[in-house]
């Protein structure tokens, strides 16, 4: 189950903000987590709108802060050193892991051991995916990300960069993943 962050016109964004909303968060997650018992593991994620930079190359990838647990859910694979782990996500510490596409694009700086410049801040790249098959969707509903394309960062980090829009660095998530522990409790999932 994906839970997305609506896109709000101007006048509902100056309406939440009265409020004090800041939209989809991470204590929403939690929130899911603890009362809804048969969540099986849940990943958070957000979209980072800047570039990455090495010595020689600028690109533009799609850049997700994202939890530990979002390459467990989406079944990906590393193919070179390790995905992002807790300690990453509660240290803030700067590392990323690199779709297979980025890691190409970038020729020898996409290695492992290398860093990246994400928004002008230095990333220690710690894994590299394997490729993944994916299929680009006919509606907004049910477009998936090619993550072949995507640089990862650990959930937290994104809110120190220096270019990132407010509503990222006030803890706006755009996704919350949830794998439920048996189809036949998606009913009462998704009802919650």
């Amino acid at each position: 189950i994906t839970i997305r962050q609506n896109e709000m016109a101007e006048e509902q964004l100056i309406k939440a903000r009265e409020q004090h909303s800041h939209g989809l968060t991470i204590n929403d997650a939690s929130a899911l987590k603890q009362n809804v018992p048969f969540i099986q593991f849940q990943a958070a994620l957000k979209v980072i709108e800047t570039t990455i930079s090495t010595t020689f190359a600028s690109l533009s990838p799609e850049i997700l802060a994202v939890t530990d647990s979002f390459n467990e859910i989406k079944g990906l694979e590393i193919a070179e050193g390790r995905f992002l782990g807790a300690l990453d996500i509660s240290q803030r510490r700067q590392v990323c892991v690199l779709g297979c596409e980025v890691s190409k694009s970038l020729g020898k700086n996409g290695h492992v051991g290398q860093t990246v410049r994400i928004d002008n801040v230095d990333f220690l790249i710690v894994g590299i995916m394997k490729k993944k098959n994916w299929k680009a969707g006919k509606t907004t509903t049910l477009t998936t990300r090619n993550l072949n394309k995507s640089v990862f960062i650990p959930l937290g980090v994104d809110m120190s960069l220096p270019n990132v829009k407010d509503s990222v660095k006030q803890g706006a998530l755009s996704e919350i993943i949830l794998q439920i522990s048996h189809s036949k409790k998606m009913p009462q999932a998704t009802s919650v």
